[in-house]
């Protein structure tokens, strides 16, 4: 869901308030990462009147992980973006290119004639910086937010489509945390009539799998589990398989709770990733399968709703049952 965008720094000299307030929006909405040059890049070292702005946003960013940005090669915008072919040299390096109107003269970028506001450049979407809200990638990316996850959709490209780049991009302080009270109950039902609950040990795969390194939490209920033991040995299991590593999953823990407490605030089920809260209604039990067997609400949460899932977590802390943690 997050677009990785960069900006055309001539766009931000031209730029009007209500334009850069549309980037503000997107950017912190949460669906953007700012690709980001050169340690601070040419986007916040440019002479322009959002300058301020953009470099408080990156000590932000320094201090707890928000808004989000991430490391391009360089980019020359004056000599080195003259032709399309240019800006698909970056093609997997940023989504979304925001282009000063001139730029975008050139490029032939559509000006909302046939309803069109931005245009593929050879894998790089390119549109004015004034459309930064009628680009495609953006509309798509609010568009997946809060879209239902439907019945057969195959988990992999689920993965890819609104998880992946959460993980990559992990909020600065690259925690990510699993809440579902059912998580130890199924991984123990398979104690007992030989089901196969492999949902948690496939999504810390996908995580391990895509993460720069980052921490993760894990809150369950101990409803209806009467061997932790075994709950334990399973997970462990799974960890010899994955591996903790720096560069994946550095540390995991694991709350056992009392069921009671999850009652509190209904059946939560998301996984947070630093500052942003991916709501599901089912749970992981989206990852159990190679597609999704029942369909479930979904909702990506910004990051002003941080402080609510903190305080849900808290309390879940208060009430355990049990922890452990890998490595000890």
């Amino acid at each position: 869901m997050l677009v990785k965008f960069a900006i055309d720094t001539e766009a931000l000299h031209e730029a009007e308030s209500a334009a850069f307030d549309s980037l503000r929006r997107n950017w912190w909405g949460p669906y953007g990462v700012l690709a980001n040059p050169q340690g601070l890049g040419s986007a916040l070292d440019c002479n322009s009147k959002y300058r301020d702005e953009l470099q408080n946003a990156y000590k932000s960013f320094d201090s707890n992980g928000w808004p989000l940005f991430c490391e391009t090669r360089p980019i020359d915008w004056q000599q080195g973006m003259q032709t399309e072919s240019d800006l698909a040299d970056y093609r997997g390096e940023f989504d979304l290119a925001l282009l000063e109107d001139a730029r975008a003269l050139e490029f032939e970028i559509p000006d909302g004639n046939n309803g069109k506001y931005s245009k593929d450049c050879s894998g790089v979407n390119a549109a004015r910086f004034r459309h930064v809200d009628l680009s495609t990638n953006f509309e798509a990316a609010k568009l997946l937010a809060d879209q239902v996850i439907p019945i057969g959709q195959n988990t992999a490209d689920l993965w890819r489509e609104r998880f992946q780049n959460l993980v990559r991009y992990s909020n600065g302080n690259q925690q990510i945390t699993v809440v579902d009270r059912y998580i130890a109950s199924n991984i123990y039902s398979n104690h007992s009539n030989h089901s196969n609950h492999k949902e948690l040990f496939r999504l810390l795969e996908h995580i391990s799998s895509d993460s720069p390194g980052c921490r993760v939490t894990i809150f369950s209920s101990g409803s209806r589990v009467n061997d932790f033991a075994y709950v334990k040995e399973r997970i462990e299991g799974a960890l010899e398989r994955i591996g903790l590593r720096k560069d994946g999953i550095s540390r995991l823990t694991v709350f056992i709770c009392y069921d009671d407490v999850f009652g509190k605030s209904g059946h939560d089920r998301y996984i947070r990733f630093g500052r942003m809260t991916c709501a599901i209604g089912v749970g992981i039990e989206i990852f159990r399968d190679d597609v999704v067997r029942r369909e479930t609400e979904f909702s990506l949460k910004s990051p002003e709703h941080f402080k609510t899932y903190c305080r849900r977590e808290d309390e879940l802390r208060k009430r355990k049952r049990c922890f452990w943690r890998w490595p000890a």
